[in-house]
């Protein structure tokens, strides 16, 4: 075979506008996004449990896993919500004005739209119930205001409120020690 009997070798440019490579850097991280839909099934999937009856407990060792696994969900979303905080902010200067307007609404979502959807009722005089996104919504609001602390501010806040949430005030070695006398 003849080099002239060979079809002429493409260069890289006519291999990208053949194949259509998307050549623009992503402005999302993909492992954030795959443990956040992750997250989201695990919950789908405990919310469905509790729409069919089946007790948290649960009749087989699947239904007590499916319920144990989804403990873990709400810590999950929560870390990932600051994930996303610590992210716009790299690039947004409204940080905390954002915050606030977020949280405002996830408030007002879970006390009128997410309260008539869950139980039905257009009572709002009588609301007794509030939710996990009213308490998110309440965080949200809670981090506008911790943004525009120094690092240092929200790590003793942070510290201070971990050792206020221990029995009797003692750290989480003092408390082990004393359940295994």
């Amino acid at each position: 075979m003849r080099d002239r009997d060979l079809p002429a070798r493409p260069n890289l440019e006519e291999y990208k506008k053949q194949a259509k490579v998307n050549t623009t850097p992503k402005s999302r991280i993909g492992s954030i996004d795959l443990i956040r839909s992750a997250v989201m099934i695990l919950m789908a999937i405990d919310h469905v449990r509790v729409y069919s009856g089946v007790p948290p407990g649960g009749p087989t060792p699947g239904v007590f896993f499916t319920r144990w696994i989804t403990h873990f969900c709400a810590p999950a979303f929560i870390f990932l919500a600051g994930t996303s905080v610590f992210f716009y902010g790299r690039k947004h200067a409204d940080l905390s004005r954002y915050l606030l307007i977020r949280g405002a609404w996830l408030i007002f979502l879970e006390l009128t739209f997410l309260r008539v959807a869950w139980t039905f009722n257009f009572d709002f005089r009588h609301y007794e119930m509030a939710g996990v996104i009213w308490v998110i919504g309440c965080c949200i609001i809670l981090m506008a205001g911790l943004v525009k602390l120094p690092l240092s501010a929200v790590g003793v806040i942070g510290v201070g409120d971990d050792r206020s949430s221990q029995p009797d005030g003692f750290t989480y070695g003092q408390v082990a020690g004393r359940a295994r006398r």
